[in-house]
């Protein structure tokens, strides 16, 4: 080959390549994609077009049914007030970020989680005040940080897991006020949540737990759910002093309680498979339910199971893991199990749109939940 036929295939491949890499540099400028097409994102998901009443447009983390409306906690830490087809804001946003909630038993007081689960605080928030402090007893005063705390169902107290070395420290914050001697002036403090006491209860050896106040006497702690954990479920008796283990040795274990305490709804993994079963106070089981959800994604009154169930799991999905890392898209439909009957009925699916129900709630003739898609409240008649 002489070296003018080499010098024109040369020449000729330069000019190839600049005119492609003029092509490419123009889509790159007027589309933001070197491949030409409009670079779209993904289409956000419509709307459930079920029965549903939107109560507020979120972003929803947790709420709380009241007799003056629902207190709604939100994501970026806004508290607000729903009632009337309304939302008052009782707190503003915060820059620190809530994970987790729970309300005392007169619905005055929120103990609110901020931060992440591994750097926690706590702080309790007075609905009617509209004044937040720190929670007493726990980090605030220097000690190891706190990593779960709860509202009692009965009294002003916080159940709560504070970190002692390589353990956990379980303990309680008593907001009563202390009994006077005899004869002496009764008087009622400003502020009731002023000066707790300070009671230890147990050192736990545990990596890591959530911690359930579900009946006045006893405290459960459960094991965070994941495929690849061996679960539990232990019980701290107030009134005994006493820790036993209930459950143990359960993959994916996850468990959701009725108010009472009597009944709860159990899911955990037996072997690969999915089991969804209904258990007594003490976590015997009662028999399999008609169909599989995550405990989270319901809510009992009575007898009668409400939950959000996906109507497909792909082949292969691994509960609760792959739901928790959104790695499936979910669509729910909304069922009613009778759990004495073995029984169950649809009451609504999303139709066209997108509905991934939690935090699901009876309150009076309606079922309440928040859509994982859109973050906003909703309710149902049920």
């Amino acid at each position: 080959m002489t070296r003018k036929v080499i010098a024109l295939l040369v020449g000729l491949f330069g000019l190839a390549l600049l005119g492609a890499l003029a092509y490419f540099g123009w889509n790159l400028i007027r589309t933001g994609s070197i491949f030409g097409g409009p670079e779209e994102g993904p289409a956000a998901p419509a709307e459930p077009a079920g029965p549903f009443v939107t109560i507020s447009a979120g972003p929803v983390l947790d709420y709380f049914p009241t007799q003056d409306g629902i207190v709604v906690l939100k994501e970026n830490g806004e508290v607000s007030l729903a009632e009337n087809g309304g939302e008052e804001v009782l707190s503003p946003a915060s820059s620190d970020v809530p994970f987790a909630a729970s309300i005392s038993f007169d619905k005055q007081y929120l103990l609110v989680g901020f931060g992440t689960k591994d750097f926690p605080q706590f702080s309790i928030y007075d609905i009617g005040k509209k004044i937040w402090q720190p929670l007493r007893g726990g980090s605030a005063e220097g000690a190891e940080p706190v990593g779960a705390a709860v509202w009692a169902p009965q009294g002003l107290r916080v159940a709560y897991l504070k970190k002692a070395g390589e353990q956990w420290s379980l303990e309680l914050l008593d907001f009563a006020a202390p009994k006077q001697p005899k004869g002496a002036a009764t008087s009622t403090p400003a502020d009731p949540l002023s000066n707790p006491s300070v009671k230890k209860l147990v050192t736990l050896a545990l990596l890591d737990a959530k911690l359930d106040w579900i009946v006045p006497e006893k405290l459960y702690l459960t094991s965070t759910p994941s495929a690849f954990d061996r679960g539990f479920l232990m019980e701290y008796d107030l009134q005994k002093n006493t820790v036993r283990s209930l459950l143990s040795d359960e993959a994916g274990l996850s468990l959701r309680w009725r108010e009472d305490g009597g009944l709860g709804a159990k899911f955990s993994l037996r072997g690969q498979t999915p089991t969804f079963v209904g258990i007594d106070g003490s976590g015997k089981t009662l028999g399999s339910l008609p169909f599989i959800t995550l405990p989270e994604k319901c809510a009992f009154s009575d007898t009668l199971l409400y939950c959000g169930v996906p109507t497909l799991l792909p082949q292969g999905t691994q509960l609760p893991d792959d739901y928790h890392q959104k790695a499936f898209p979910v669509r729910d439909a909304i069922l009613k199990a009778s759990l004495d009957q073995g029984t169950f009925v649809t009451l609504a699916d999303a139709g066209a749109g997108a509905l991934d129900a939690t935090h699901l709630a009876v309150s009076g003739n309606d079922l309440l939940f928040v859509n994982e898609y859109d973050k906003k409240l909703y309710r149902m008649a049920r």
